[in-house]
């Protein structure tokens, strides 16, 4: 895109000073030949010069930015680059420009007063929101302008850091554990500023150091870069690279991507309002109807439907009853215990008393213990005085609810901005069997009294009916499943797996025949009950999730959403329509039904087209002058 500046690694960097400052890619060392223009767009007359040129130096700046590693990789040839970087500018500063034509013309858009109609501010919002006065003053809404200029100086500073040379001993502990699996879409709020963060890294703008420092070194290697690239422009003085064009168009650039980033957002919020929650509810009815047809003509479409449900692709219809869903949370055996296992079946046949006995002995010395150190190392969301993951990393919106990191950790570095805190594990806390039962009955249902283990099934090692759902209790199942499991699969699944009422038509079973005893056995018991089985994989904490029964059909969308929770949902249709970027249950079925049924991206992207093909070949609003870059090109 356009005068687009990202942040490049030190090697790339390295790399770019090689070739550059040798027979690289500039050939002429003047800044006169980077003011050149290769390309002029104007969709209008009325288009100023300085908004339709397209100069020399931004295409310098973008083949510095991506188009470097289309070469260095192999996938293009410099000149292809070239041709496609003039391209992608070409392309940009049409759709730039008919945006700002379009939100010009529409009478019920709010312009920002005090900018022409071809600059990209009348389009942005301008002023900050605040609270409170004197140092207790607060950034409460940044503007969309301070935004872009927030994220542009966030991207130089990486830039600049880039040139830091790396310390050989990392100031956080490392990692011994496997790198554990982390809840789906989970995204890192630690990382993220508030608005009077952002606020006030504007205000301190580029992060230089003290003289001498390693950020300033850094920073004097990356001015050597830039001016051997002849990129700073004869604005630069006094070596303050706030005064170069490379830092203004930058800054320019971050607040066209705000502008373009604003307008793919209303406009596909526009196309999602075309969608009618009448109209929802007649393409659900339309799902519901395939479903029936599917399910009633064949039996095995039902069961492998439900093997392939999701949260957004749920089981609407349901003609047949007795499937199930259970939770895993499996304690796996180590090696040693394996190993035994493996001696004990050179002894006794599988399926006798004597192996089934004996197994159970050698998984009495089982333990269980926390996985999810590496969240912590790796700077996920932490609450280290809770001891608590927050965020997406707990399924709680009570965080007092969530169930705690189960050892003990020390603090090495606190968060500074958007660089979360440096932490060491000193110790994880390792639960024997038994006292693993007892911390779920603690956790899950409240529940402190000594266990009894079964003594009638060898299989069967502890069993726990409950008399009712405790609260949160899918969300703390999750948790624990999260925190100890060994079963990936058990991990970000929808209701767990699912278990037939009986084996296949020739015998044979999906799981392992004291699995699927289990959890046939757990389909009896109460809601929220759960078992403890042993398999050769070591025990398997089955917990209860759901029944799924026979002729229990929505056969609309509201008795649907209804049986999630109930609303009024005409309006939380439009609630969410309004709200869509900041709507809180963005994993709701009504969220990704609608994400399914009108395909955005799509349009958006069908709308670009439409701007580019209305102007790219029209040789009075688009001239490319391809000789002033001709000098970049092999021959």
């Amino acid at each position: 895109m356009k005068k687009r500046i990202i942040a490049i690694l030190a090697v790339v960097l390295m790399c770019f000073t090689t070739l550059f400052g040798g027979c690289g890619l500039i050939t002429i060392d003047e800044q006169k030949d980077m003011a050149q223009v290769i390309a002029t767009v104007k969709i209008s007359e009325d288009v100023p010069t300085t908004r339709s040129q397209i100069k020399k130096r931004h295409l310098i700046m973008d083949y510095i930015s991506y188009g470097y590693y289309y070469v260095v990789n192999g996938e293009k040839t410099q000149n292809e680059v070239i041709d496609m970087i003039v391209e992608n500018q070409v392309g940009t500063e049409i759709i730039l420009q008919s945006i700002m034509q379009e939100l010009n013309e529409d009478e019920n858009f709010v312009k920002n007063t005090g900018y022409g109609k071809w600059e990209v501010e009348r389009y942005l919002t301008k002023e900050n929101k605040f609270e409170g006065e004197g140092e207790n003053k607060v950034c409460t809404e940044l503007s969309e302008i301070d935004e872009a200029k927030y994220n542009a100086l966030y991207a130089l500073n990486g830039l600049i850091e880039s040139y830091i040379e790396k310390e050989e001993e990392p100031v956080g502990d490392t990692n011994p554990e496997e790198v554990r699996a982390i809840p789906t879409n989970a995204t890192n709020e630690e990382k993220e500023l508030t608005d009077d963060e952002k606020y006030k890294y504007i205000q301190k703008g580029l992060q230089l150091g003290e003289v001498g420092s390693k950020e300033r070194k850094a920073y004097n290697k990356f001015i050597k870069f830039a001016q051997t690239n002849n990129l700073l422009g004869n604005t630069f003085v006094n070596n303050n690279f706030a005064t170069s064009t490379y830092y203004e168009e930058t800054i320019s650039s971050y607040i066209e991507n705000a502008l373009l980033e604003k307008y793919e957002e209303l406009y596909k919020n526009k196309k999602r309002a075309e969608l009618s929650f009448e109209e929802l509810g007649e393409k659900y009815a339309e799902m519901y109807e395939a479903q029936k047809f599917g399910f009633d003509s064949n039996s095995s479409n039902f069961e492998s439907a439900l093997s392939s449900a999701t949260a957004s692709a749920p089981i609407i219809y349901s003609p047949y009853g007795g499937y199930a869903y259970v939770y895993n949370l499996l304690i796996g055996v180590n090696e040693e215990q394996s190993k035994a296992i493996e001696k004990l079946k050179t002894e006794y046949k599988t399926d006798s008393k004597e192996y089934k006995a004996g197994r159970r002995e050698i998984l009495q010395s089982i333990t269980a213990k926390d996985l999810r150190s590496t969240w912590i190392l790796s700077g996920y969301d932490y609450d280290f005085a809770k001891n608590k993951f927050t965020g997406d990393y707990t399924f709680l919106e009570n965080l007092e609810d969530s169930y705690a990191f189960q050892g003990t950790v020390t603090c090495l570095k606190e968060k500074d901005g958007d660089k979360p805190a440096e932490y060491r594990i000193d110790s994880i806390v390792e639960f024997g069997l038994n006292d693993f039962i007892k911390e779920i009955n603690k956790y899950v249902y409240n529940k402190e009294d000594d266990i009894e283990p079964s003594t009638t099934n060898p299989e069967v090692y502890y069993e726990y009916n409950s008399n009712g759902q405790p609260a949160n209790y899918n969300e703390k199942i999750n948790e624990l499943l999260f925190a100890f499991s060994t079963d990936a699969g058990s991990l970000n699944t929808y209701k767990g797996y699912l278990i037939s009422p009986k084996p296949d038509a020739d015998g044979t079973e999906t799981y392992m025949q004291e699995f699927a005893d289990g959890a046939r056995k757990l389909m009896k018991m109460g809601d929220s009950s759960y078992l403890v089985v042993a398999t050769d994989y070591g025990y398997h904490f089955m917990f209860y999730s759901t029944i799924v029964k026979a002729n229990l059909n929505y056969e609309n969308l509201e008795s649907y959403l209804d049986s999630i929770r109930e609303a009024e949902w005409s309006e939380e249709y439009e609630n969410m329509l309004n709200n869509w970027q900041d709507y809180e249950d963005k994993d709701s079925y009504l969220y990704k039904f609608v994400e399914m049924l009108v395909d955005v991206d799509t349009f958006y992207n069908q709308k670009q087209l439409d701007f580019i093909n209305r102007y790219r070949y029209n040789s009075k609003t688009v001239k490319v002058y391809s000789s002033t870059y001709a000098d970049l090109l092999s021959k």
